[in-house]
């Protein structure tokens, strides 16, 4: 039976369960924002939707993108990222960092240049969300601390991903 499982020793036995991939899903955008709040966080077009099959299933998920932080007359430059869902369209809130803290990204300059600084960011975390609605995640960014200028998610409107892996939890 598709339910059981033959092992070495010859004995059958209920396949084990969990940690299997069920899906994969992938959200992709071109579009750049730029984050100048230094105390709100803002939504960038990065995001990706999935619907899990079961309430005990966990997504892993993956947001890969070029971020941009600009530089100003004193050579400061920095901001902050953040993951944010939204569960069957009841609004988003920060997933990971929660309330507190973010996902720093600064770059060190030596130098006021026009172009700022740029790398690419990859940022991962595994829900539990518990639901079979559809989940969009999306990355949240804000500029750094007052002084530092702005920071920009897919500056030049380069390509950024979301992919997600729901994964069976029982």
């Amino acid at each position: 039976s598709s339910s059981t499982v033959l092992y070495g020793d010859q004995t059958y036995k209920a396949e084990p369960g969990g940690g299997k991939i069920l899906q994969v899903t992938q959200g992709t955008s071109a579009s750049q924002t730029i984050h100048s709040t230094t105390t709100t966080y803002t939504a960038s077009a990065i995001s990706g939707t999935i619907t899990p099959s079961s309430t005990d299933s966990k997504v892993f998920v993956v947001c890969w993108f070029l971020a941009n932080v600009g530089n100003n007359p004193a050579n400061l430059c920095g901001g902050g990222l953040k993951i944010y869902k939204d569960v069957g369209g009841g609004g988003y809130s920060a997933l990971w960092p929660s309330s507190v803290g973010s996902v720093p990204f600064s770059l060190a300059t030596n130098t006021n240049s026009e172009l700022g600084k740029r790398n690419y960011q990859s940022i991962s975390y595994l829900d539990s969300p518990s639901t079979i609605s559809a989940i969009t995640y999306k990355i949240y960014g804000a500029a750094g601390p007052s002084g530092y200028g702005n920071m920009t998610t897919s500056p030049d409107s380069t390509s950024a991903s979301v992919i997600m892996f729901e994964i069976d939890g029982s």
